[in-house]
């Protein structure tokens, strides 16, 4: 059954203690709104190749409950009004070549959406199900689940140049979630990008 969730669209932590606000306008309305995020970084170079850094980090999600549709009568509909606190740490190594090698841990606990079919192992214990019809043209009756839990990612990053402007990078993520009523599932996933400033 497949599952989807918003966690890998939040921004990754400021490397400043400077809060930061964005305002997210999705194609479903039910989700538009604001998101609000403060951290923390302590940062330390061992070697002149190498650099260490680690945050800590409280974001907070803004949606218009009126535009949330409850999946029943017994839940509310507002999926999408989330707090999260937010621990991370990165390796980066600079080679000889110039390409940066990196190394990330991160550790997110708090509130999170699932989208899914209706009558998952989800149900029982959320604290919020709406109709979610936005998410996906082809799934039909998609709800979503506003859940506690808490999620842990380890990722290996490999950015080389490519001249000035333009770079390509490469990512290998391990993710595993774990949330209320012993449900847990994991994920990989692989990026390779070329970047390019304009």
């Amino acid at each position: 059954m497949p599952i989807y969730n918003d966690w890998g669209l939040a921004p990754t932590p400021l490397d400043s203690a400077l809060p930061r606000a964005d305002n997210r306008d999705f194609k479903s309305d039910n989700r538009d709104g604001w998101l609000y995020l403060s951290s923390f970084s302590l940062e330390k170079r061992f070697l002149p190749e190498l650099i260490a850094t680690a945050t800590l980090s409280r974001e907070i999600r803004t949606a218009e409950k009126n535009r949330s549709t409850p999946y029943t009568t017994r839940y509310s509909g507002d999926a999408f009004n989330q707090e999260n606190n937010e621990f991370s740490t990165n390796l980066d190594y600079t080679l000889e070549s110039g390409s940066v090698v990196s190394l990330r841990y991160r550790y997110r606990d708090g509130e999170l959406d699932a989208s899914t079919n209706p009558g998952s192992a989800f149900f029982g214990f959320s604290k919020a199900i709406g109709q979610d019809h936005g998410i996906c043209t082809t799934c039909g009756g998609y709800v979503v689940y506003l859940i506690n839990g808490s999620v842990q990612s380890l990722s290996v990053d490999w950015n080389w140049a490519l001249g000035k402007d333009m770079s390509v990078s490469a990512n290998a993520e391990r993710r595993t979630a774990d949330v209320d009523g012993n449900v847990s599932y994991t994920g990989n996933i692989f990026k390779v990008q070329l970047n390019r400033r304009f």
